[in-house]
C-alpha cells in the first residue's frame, strides 16, 4: 500500500477471489480459498483500523497544496504526474523498462485475458499517479508499490522478445541488400555474425533475466554507496545530544523525529522567540531552507556557542531533499542533478541567553 490510495486494490481482490473460487470442486478446496482471501484482506483491515485511530493523516497536506484555483491545480497536478512518468525508466532501470514496454505491448495486441490485465494494471497505475500527483512531492520511493506490476510486465516481454528472436529467420534476408552481387560473402559475414551475437542472444531467457536483475542490482548498490551516509549529519547529532548534553536540557529542532528516535531524548519543536537560557538548538539543512542567514538571525538575538558541527555529502540518485543548486524538498526538476553531489551541515548551538538591546538613543545614533 502506498498511502491511502490502497483502496484501490478492493475491488480488484474481490475479483481475483471470485476467479479464485470458479475453480473449486471440493469443500475443502472451497475453505481452503476462503482463508487465503480472507488472510489477503488483513492489510485493508489493517489500514482501516489506522484511519479510524489516526485520522487521514495527509488531508491538510492535500489541501494546502491543492492551489488557489482551478487551472493552477490542474497544471501543477500535470507537471508534477509528467515528472513521475519521465523519472519512471530511471526508477525501473533502463532494461526493465524496455521490457516492460514490450510486455505492455504484446498484452495489448493478445488475448481477451491479457488485455483485461492490461486495462486493471493501467488503471491501477492511474490511481496511483492522480493520487500522488496531487499530493505535489516527488520521492522515487513512491514508484516502490508497483514494481510487482511493471516485474510482471517485463517478464512477459522478455518471454516475448525470446519467442520472435526464435522465430526470427535471416535466411530470407539473403536475397536482398548487401546479398547481391560482390557484397555477397561480405553481407553473409555481417548476417552471422549478428545472427551469433544478437538473435542466438536474445533467445536466450535466463540471459536476458539477468541482464534486468544485474541492472537493478547495480543500481541498489551505487544508492547503497553513494548515499550510505543520508541524514548522517543528524544521527551523529543525535549521538552526540544523547552522550554528552545533560538530561535536563531542553533540545529543539526543525527535524524531531529522527533526533528523538536515535537520541533517545525528548525533541521539541524549535521556536526561535522562545529559547531560553541553557537550551540547546539543532540546525541542519536536510529541512532548513537559508540555514546560515537563520543563524545569522538568530545569533543577533542571542548568545550562542556552537558545540557540535557535522558536515556530510552524497550523490542523490534517487534524489528527495536537495541543497544544490538551491534548497528544495521533493522537487520533480530534481531528478536532472542526480549525479550532483550533495553537501549537507548540521549544528547544534548552546543558548547562554538572550543579548542586551542597546538603548534607545544608542539604536537611534
Amino acid at each position: 500500500l502506498t498511502r491511502y490510495e490502497g483502496f484501490v486494490f478492493l475491488p480488484f481482490l474481490a475479483v481475483a477471489a471470485a476467479l479464485l473460487f470458479d475453480g473449486f470442486r471440493r469443500p475443502v478446496d472451497l475453505l481452503r480459498g476462503i482463508g487465503w482471501s480472507l488472510l489477503g484482506l488483513v492489510p485493508w483491515g489493517m489500514l482501516l483500523w489506522w484511519l479510524s485511530t489516526r485520522g487521514f493523516g495527509h488531508f491538510a497536506q492535500y489541501s494546502k497544496r491543492a492551489g488557489h484555483d482551478f487551472m493552477g491545480a490542474i497544471q501543477s497536478y500535470f507537471i508534477m504526474a509528467e515528472a513521475f512518468l519521465i523519472a519512471l525508466p530511471w526508477a525501473l532501470t533502463a532494461p526493465v523498462a524496455i521490457f516492460c514496454a514490450v510486455g505492455a505491448l504484446d498484452a495489448v495486441r493478445g488475448s481477451r485475458r491479457r488485455r483485461a490485465a492490461m486495462l486493471v494494471m493501467a488503471l491501477l497505475f492511474l490511481a496511483w499517479l492522480v493520487a500522488h500527483s496531487a499530493f505535489k512531492a516527488f520521492q522515487i520511493r513512491y514508484f516502490y508499490p508497483l514494481f510487482p506490476l511493471f516485474l510482471i510486465l517485463a517478464a512477459h516481454g522478455i518471454r516475448c522478445t525470446s519467442g520472435w528472436a526464435c522465430s526470427l529467420d535471416l535466411r530470407r534476408f539473403k536475397r536482398y541488400g548487401p546479398f547481391r552481387g560482390g557484397m555477397e560473402r561480405c553481407g553473409l559475414i555481417l548476417f552471422g555474425a549478428f545472427e551469433r551475437l544478437v538473435v542466438r542472444f536474445l533467445r536466450m531467457e535466463r540471459v536476458l533475466l539477468a541482464i534486468c536483475f544485474l541492472s537493478s542490482a547495480l543500481l541498489s548498490g551505487l544508492v547503497l554507496y553513494y548515499q550510505r551516509d543520508s541524514f548522517g549529519g543528524i544521527k551523529r547529532a543525535a549521538y552526540f545530544l544523547r552522550e554528552e548534553v545533560p538530561r535536563k536540557a531542553r533540545i529543539l529542532s526543525d527535524e524531531t523525529t529522527k533526533l528523538s528516535y536515535w537520541s533517545g531524548r525528548r525533541i521539541r519543536k524549535n521556536r526561535t522567540d522562545r529559547l531560553r537560557r541553557g537550551d540547546y538548538v539543532v540546525f541542519n539543512d536536510f529541512y532548513t531552507a537559508n540555514l546560515r542567514r537563520r543563524e545569522k538571525r538568530l545569533q543577533k538575538r542571542y548568545r550562542l556557542r556552537k558545540v557540535f558541527e557535522d558536515r556530510s555529502e552524497l550523490v542523490p540518485l534517487l534524489p528527495d531533499i536537495m541543497t544544490h543548486p538551491r534548497y528544495k524538498m521533493h522537487h520533480p526538476g530534481w531528478i536532472v542533478y542526480k549525479f550532483r553531489k550533495q553537501r549537507f551541515r548540521t549544528v547544534v548551538y548552546h543558548v547562554e541567553g538572550k543579548k542586551r538591546r542597546p538603548p534607545a538613543r544608542e539604536r537611534e545614533r
